[in-house]
């Protein structure tokens, strides 16, 4: 018997095929959302859920991984069914999702089930807001790159909180405290991560000779001057609130900064200030001291007092007589955390 040369070909191209793959329907009428949430209230992810008609496919990946688990699945009466697929033979694995999704599709409960296991976990996801009008979600890509940031902010902050000279950090109270957290304080940024959401994104202005928002690859070393993680003070599903550090010894002055910095999911900075600054600049004939102090009484409130102490020093050529000049000026100011992420500032008497 012979078979025919056409059925030959078909088979093998068949072989070749996952046996399931995400479909690509993208269309203008697909709708796509990207959400956070937490399985069993302690494993975070992060979806991309897309919806047409009756079927629905999308990705999503643990926060602590960032690694893609692709999924497909139907949408009926209001029931998500989503079925994980296994990556290497494109099948469907024994992960599902199954759950409620609500009429504006911001919101997901249901149940994550794994047959072979006999496992049953509760989930819950929350939509990501858009701080771009224009947009109706967010991207999913870019979320997932800002998410290595993120997983260097895994402590926060008991308020309220005060930030001030000779404060030893690790006596701070921290909320939800897990020793495996301890690893991300104070941990040193990568400078690919501080270019691209730090520097090419602040414009507070900086004091003396160093531009710390403009730091070439060469001189952003780990033991001489570069950004660390402290930890976030909130989160929301439109943007979360970072606390970062800064210090650095030049050899002739001394840095140390304290920045908040709000973003968006997408890692789109939507405001910030200095929280804290001790500076120390010396030049012949010049000495400048200033120190700002933070006190977080909220989440949304904080409260700033600066001093500034500028000395001048040296001989006056025309006399030859030496002279000694110090200023001093105060500031106090407060710091309103607004709905978009943004900061009003009020100046206190």
């Amino acid at each position: 018997m012979k078979i025919p040369i056409t059925l030959i070909v078909v088979c093998l191209w068949l072989c070749q095929q996952p046996i399931l793959a995400t479909p690509n329907w993208d269309t203008q009428d697909t709708l796509k959302q990207v959400y956070k949430g937490k399985i069993d209230l302690k494993y975070s992810i992060t979806v991309e859920l897309c919806i047409l008609e009756e079927q629905c496919w999308g990705r999503f990946y643990y926060d602590k991984y960032i690694k893609d688990i692709e999924f497909v699945g139907d949408y009926k009466d209001q029931v998500l069914t989503l079925h994980e697929i296994n990556a290497k033979t494109g099948a469907k694995s024994k992960g599902a999702f199954i759950g409620n999704l609500s009429d504006d599709l911001l919101q997901i409960k249901g149940h994550w089930q794994n047959t072979d296991a006999g496992k049953s976990m509760p989930f819950e996801l929350n939509a990501l807001s858009v701080t771009i009008p224009t947009n109706t979600h967010l991207n999913y890509d870019k979320v997932k790159d800002f998410q290595s940031l993120l997983n260097y902010f895994d402590l926060q902050p008991k308020l309220p909180l005060k930030i001030d000279a000779g404060l030893n950090y690790m006596d701070w109270h921290w909320t939800d405290w897990q020793e495996e957290h301890k690893k991300d304080f104070k941990h040193f940024i990568p400078y690919a991560m501080a270019n691209q959401y730090i520097m090419n994104q602040v414009n507070f202005g900086t004091e003396g000779s160093l531009n710390y928002f403009d730091i070439a690859e060469k001189n952003y070393k780990e033991y001489k001057m570069g950004y660390r993680s402290i930890g976030y003070l909130s989160k929301n599903y439109k943007f979360v609130s970072l606390l970062f550090h800064f210090d650095a010894d030049t050899g002739w002055d001394d840095y140390e900064v304290f920045f908040v910095l709000n973003f968006d999911y997408e890692g789109r900075l939507l405001g910030g200030f200095k929280a804290f600054t001790h500076i120390v600049l010396e030049r012949t004939g010049q000495f400048i001291s200033e120190q700002t102090h933070a006190t977080f009484l909220q989440e949304s409130t904080i409260d700033l007092s600066s001093e500034r102490i500028t000395i001048e020093y040296g001989t006056n050529h025309k006399t030859g007589e030496e002279y000694y000049n110090e200023k001093n000026s105060k500031t106090s100011s407060r710091y309103t955390l607004q709905e978009d992420g943004s900061f009003a500032e009020k100046q206190l008497k």
